[in-house]
């Protein structure tokens, strides 16, 4: 969604409130495009491990990571 400068700074709080649901925004001024916001991604604290096994393991290092003990699956980030 495009928005202009003056429309951003007249109600910052509501824009603000849709970029932590997830909107993004294009800045605009004097009819160009400036600058572009949009909320930023917290990768899973699953997905940040799998990644961190990843390194290590193409750098021949060992990670031992102890499992949670109050949950099921370990890894999952939110049990449903």
């Amino acid at each position: 969604m495009k928005v202009s400068i003056e429309e951003l700074s007249e109600d910052f709080p509501a824009y603000a409130q849709r970029m932590q649901a997830g909107e993004s925004f294009v800045v605009i001024a004097n009819g160009k495009a400036i600058a572009e916001i949009k909320p930023t991604e917290r990768p899973a604290l699953s997905k940040a491990l799998a990644q961190l096994r990843q390194i290590c393991q193409e750098e021949d290092y060992f990670l031992e990571i102890p499992p949670r003990a109050d949950r099921a699956d370990n890894w999952v980030d939110n049990p449903a």
